[in-house]
């Protein structure tokens, strides 16, 4: 998906988490991710792998490491320059969380607050194999929504930022297809990832019987059966399945 991955699109999602164990052996549980480390010197972060290939990422919160940030997730946003697309960020209104920041040779991010106040991240790729790697298949992430109670300025904000078509769905430019839709909320504004299973209402019993909970019952929307559930830490997450 890395290659083939246009600028705009997402690149990348993580969760942070205030309980890092507990979410860990819940999100192996349910989706059957492989969680891989990157040594003693980053043990609060793993890269999750469905068929050997990453899909996303849980980052442990600590009073070292962003210090009083609540379990979610985040959605990264692909740039070809980080640090150019954050200083345009921040002239269309965003607030800087952290700033560009490279990871070793193979990416650099940001994470950043829009005008509306959800967060969200950039993702400057230099390593074919940083980024989602799979998309639209069981475990890896199929679709993404953005809520908020007024959605003009938020939208107009990321059309300019990223270059997005928002009139049908969210769409990066040159891509064939939406990557997502938005739509209004009175709660739980900002973004939401759903990952692909087989059945949503066998994922949303297995959840709870992981101490997670279930947010937003089943719903049919974008041709996919969706519901929102919550990890044990609070992070509100999506699960997708096509309606076929």
């Amino acid at each position: 998906m890395t290659a083939t991955m246009p600028d705009g699109a997402p690149a990348w999602a993580d969760s942070v988490t205030t309980d890092f164990d507990a979410d860990l052996a819940f999100y192996t549980g349910l989706f059957g991710w492989t969680p891989v480390g990157f040594g003693p010197e980053v043990e609060y972060y793993v890269d999750f792998h469905a068929g050997g290939r990453a899909i996303g990422g849980l980052v442990g919160a600590s009073p070292a490491f962003l210090p009083g940030v609540p379990s979610r997730w985040t959605v990264y946003f692909r740039t070809p320059d980080c640090a150019d697309a954050v200083a345009r960020a921040t002239d269309l209104g965003a607030d800087v969380v952290i700033p560009a920041s490279p990871v070793g040779g193979d990416l650099v991010y940001a994470l950043l607050e829009d005008p509306a106040g959800a967060h969200f991240g950039l993702f400057e790729i230099r390593s074919g194999t940083a980024g989602l790697q799979a998309s639209g298949e069981p475990g890896a992430p199929a679709w993404f929504t953005y809520a908020a109670t007024d959605l003009d300025a938020p939208l107009d904000f990321y059309r300019r930022l990223l270059d997005w078509s928002v009139e049908d769905g969210l769409t990066a430019a040159g891509a064939a297809a939406p990557f997502g839709a938005a739509h209004r909320a009175e709660r739980e504004h900002g973004w939401t990832v759903y990952y692909e299973v087989d059945s949503v209402d066998a994922a949303a019993s297995r959840a709870s019987e992981l101490g997670g909970t279930l947010g937003t019952a089943p719903l049919e929307a974008a041709g996919h059966r969706l519901a929102v559930l919550t990890a044990p830490s609070g992070a509100r997450f999506g699960v997708a399945a096509p309606i076929r």
